[in-house]
């Protein structure tokens, strides 16, 4: 009896694939290629998302920390928050003992000569004006592109960086405590305010946020209204120039 060739039926190893076949595993290729190209733009497109909301997730831990801590400009009205704060009655000194201490935590631009303005700075608390001391923030130990030389409530800007500075930077460098209802150790209540002109107008916003200005008056007043003086000051006081 003749043998059956195949090994028992099995497929013919020998045999070449028909056109149909071939289309067959060209498509069932194809196929597999298309669902890893979408397997792996899934996979991108996943990864994009995870990423941007640790960003997120980042950005928001880093606020918060912000805001826990606090910065100079956050934390310097609080008592206690700056070296040598003042939360007393005027007058107020020159408070220089702790300035080097301040100047570290504000974390000013060093003295220097790139910017160089006067600032007429009238301080009145129940209708009397408070001294700006002489000297102030000027010390053996440290040095504040914000200071004073005399009793004229001249404030000198001399800065080696050419930056905006505020009625509050000043205030941390003097010691003595300036929120929206509070100079020193007076806070508003239901007769007195605190008002702040800058240039002869009242500023609306926050009083530590005015920008001192070469020869712009800034007038800080602690009372009622009937105790803010007329006229307000807009410069230098009357027959004085600037430094």
């Amino acid at each position: 009896m003749a043998k059956q060739r195949g090994g028992g039926g099995g497929p013919d190893p020998t045999r070449r694939p028909t056109k149909a076949e071939r289309k067959e595993e060209a498509r069932l290729e194809r196929e597999a290629t298309l669902q890893r190209m979408a397997a792996r733009r899934r996979n991108r497109t996943l990864a994009m998302v995870v990423g941007a909301i640790l960003v997120v997730a980042v950005v928001a831990v880093v606020a918060l920390s912000a805001e826990d801590s606090g910065g100079p400009t956050a934390d310097a009205t609080a008592p206690g928050a700056l070296p040598g704060l003042l939360t007393t009655d005027p007058p107020w000194p020159a408070n220089t003992d702790q300035l080097a201490d301040r100047l570290a935590v504000l974390d000013l631009p060093p003295e220097g000569t790139a910017e160089h303005l006067h600032v007429p700075l009238y301080v009145y608390v129940d209708g009397e004006q408070v001294t700006v001391p002489a000297n102030l923030g000027l010390s053996q130990a440290g040095v504040s592109p914000l200071h004073t030389h005399d009793e004229l409530g001249t404030v000198h800007v001399e800065s080696a960086v050419a930056v905006d500075f505020t009625l509050g930077q000043f205030f941390d460098v003097w010691g003595v405590r300036l929120t929206a209802d509070c100079v020193g150790g007076d806070c508003a209540d239901a007769e007195r305010a605190l008002r702040v002109y800058s240039g002869g107008e009242e500023v609306t916003g926050a009083p530590r946020d005015v920008v001192l200005e070469d020869s712009s008056a800034v007038v800080v007043t602690m009372g009622t209204e009937d105790q803010v003086p007329d006229p307000v000051p807009t410069g230098f006081p009357s027959g004085d120039g600037a430094p």
